[in-house]
This record gives C-alpha cells, sequence and structure tokens, in this order.
C-alpha cells in the first residue's frame, strides 16, 4: 500500500522518469544501483548551473578586470557579495543603518584598494576582511562618541565638558 502510494513499483531504477519529475535538463543524483527512490525523495541537480570551479574562475575574471578599472565588472562582484556582508555588519554593530554605512565604507576602501589585491581568488575574505575593520571603525566612532558629558549650569553662559 505504502509503495503505491509512494510509486515505488512504477518506477525503478534505470526506468522512465515519470512526468512528475523535472525535465530532462536535471539529472538524478544519490541514486545506488538496485536502489529504487519515489520521485517525492529523489534529489535532482540542475546540469546547467554553473559549478563551484565555474563560479570561481567568473569571480577571478571580474576581479581582474576590476583591478583595471572596469566599474560594471566591481559592480557585478559587489551585488553577489552585499547581502552577505550587510549580514555580517549587522551582527557586529546590531544596527541596520550603522551596517550600511560600515559597507558603504568598506566597499570605497575595496574600489580605492583593489589594485592592492594579490590573489584575486581571496576577493569574497578581502572584502569581508574590510567590512569587518569597517564595523570596528565605526563602534570605536559611536563609543567616543557617546562618552563624551556635557554639563551646562543655568545662566552661566558657557558649557563645561
Amino acid at each position: 500500500m505504502i509503495d503505491d502510494i509512494l510509486g515505488v513499483e512504477s518506477w525503478k531504477h534505470g526506468s522512465e522518469r515519470p512526468a512528475s519529475a523535472p525535465s530532462s535538463s536535471v539529472r538524478s543524483v544519490g541514486s545506488r544501483e538496485g536502489l529504487a527512490l519515489p520521485p517525492a525523495l529523489r534529489v535532482y541537480e540542475r546540469e546547467d548551473v554553473p559549478r563551484a570551479a565555474q563560479v570561481a574562475s567568473m569571480q577571478r575574471d571580474l576581479v581582474e578586470r576590476a583591478k583595471v578599472g572596469d566599474l560594471d565588472a566591481f559592480t557585478q562582484l559587489v551585488n553577489a557579495s552585499a547581502p552577505r556582508l550587510k549580514g555580517v555588519g549587522t551582527l557586529i554593530l546590531r544596527d541596520d543603518h550603522r551596517a550600511e554605512d560600515a559597507l558603504q565604507d568598506a566597499l570605497f576602501f575595496a574600489w580605492r584598494d583593489i589594485r592592492a589585491l594579490r590573489d584575486p581568488e581571496a576577493w569574497d575574505a578581502w572584502l569581508r576582511r574590510l567590512t569587518v575593520r569597517a564595523c570596528y571603525k565605526v563602534a570605536g566612532k559611536e563609543r567616543r562618541r557617546s562618552q563624551v558629558e556635557v554639563h551646562v549650569t543655568p545662566g552661566a553662559g558657557t558649557a563645561k565638558i
């Protein structure tokens, strides 16, 4: 009975893919010889999705283009990393607005100093490090700003710090 519900009998290993399974641009992953999994439990992997090596190669090319001044390449790199980096900043500063300010500072420093990046494959780690440093800088400014107290005496006209 459970076999009928899950469809095990209708789709054995090596047989045709049922209509409910993804199209031919995907392939089944994780099956073993002689083991039939029902379509609902099968894991599919898209064949047209770039592999990690292809992504790393594309990122390396974008970094190389950005190093020679290509703003579009830098923008693509930033768009891919910004949400993750904003999350890092929010965890450190515990404020979305201050995290955005720190990220903006980090991106400015990244654009200014990208020629100093020796290993294009270290882009993510380098940009994350710049973001963390910018967050610490923003936090330090806030700490110094909050430590200043102003005492005003009524009628004196001057303030003592």
